[in-house]
């Protein structure tokens, strides 16, 4: 286990599965109204984010939320996420309660704007260079984040795999820098992102393994053996790469020193009852 100076945390993942972890309870807990329902689920949220913070012992502590609608890459992929289901309605409120809460006392987060969460993340990283950062997330696309410095904490429910750079290959076919390619070749069911018809994932692996980049590929590539059939899809996997790249020029809204855990408040009724 490591001790790491930053702990980002995947705010909008955070919230779902608070979420879905309340509506479990929904059945054997007596829930009294909605506004009880709300600071249930806020609760929840609180209680995971207290038991993460409680075990990497960070110094600092910044969430990232999306927002709702579309963003970007719905320009350059009208179909990106188009396949999901309808998010549940009272989630908007619960959202807000979250929100509420967080800026009473003292919480540092952002919500993106026209980005998502993942590109605030990618941002700060950016920015920090040489900082020791964790995130929390329960979404192994942030896994093309991890370098020397960075390590990914992947929720798996019962378990949280902490993944660095040394033991990365243990999880992932390609290393992080080729991971928005991969995708671009392979496409992303969870995002609604189609790859190429009929590429097999051991070639889209070896071909980035051998050529470094899709670029590259396509500057050089002409005497491989795919290359005619990944020419004729060549535009199609340029706007994957685009929409499946992490934004690294995000402005954020915060100075580092605001992120500062010992600047959190919580209220003493809640302290004990969170496990803060």
């Amino acid at each position: 286990m490591g001790v790491f100076r930053m702990l980002i945390i995947d705010g909008t993942y955070l919230i779902y599965k608070s979420y879905y972890r309340t509506k479990k309870l929904e059945k054997t807990i007596l829930i009294e109204n909605e506004t009880h329902f709300k600071r249930i689920v806020r609760n929840n949220f609180l209680k995971i984010l207290a038991s993460v913070k409680n075990k990497f012992q960070p110094q600092f502590l910044f969430i990232a939320f999306d927002s709702d609608g579309k963003n970007f890459r719905n320009d350059l992929l009208p179909s990106y996420k188009a396949h999901r289901k309808e998010k549940p309605p009272e989630l908007e409120g619960i959202k807000l309660e979250i929100y509420q809460f967080l800026k009473s006392n003292h919480f540092c987060f952002q919500i993106a704007k026209d980005v998502e969460a993942d590109d605030l993340i990618a941002s700060y990283i950016e920015s920090h260079p040489n900082e020791r950062i964790s995130i929390y997330t329960g979404d192994g696309d942030l896994a093309a984040l991890v370098n020397q410095h960075v390590t990914l904490l992947l929720d798996k429910g019962k378990k949280i795999q902490e993944i660095t750079i040394q033991n990365f290959h243990h999880f992932f076919a390609v290393p992080p820098m080729l991971f928005s390619d991969y995708k671009a070749l392979q496409g992303d069911k969870s995002d609604n992102v189609k790859g190429v018809d009929g590429l097999f994932r051991s070639e889209a692996i070896h071909l980035l393994l051998e050529y470094h980049s899709i670029a590259n590929y396509y500057d050089s590539g002409n005497v491989h053996y795919l290359y005619p059939k990944l020419l004729s899809f060549k535009e199609k996997v340029l706007v994957n790469q685009q929409v499946t790249s992490l934004k690294k020029d995000c402005v954020l809204l915060f100075r580092k020193e605001q992120a500062r855990i010992a600047a959190v408040t919580i209220p003493r009724n809640l302290e004990k009852k969170l496990g803060w």
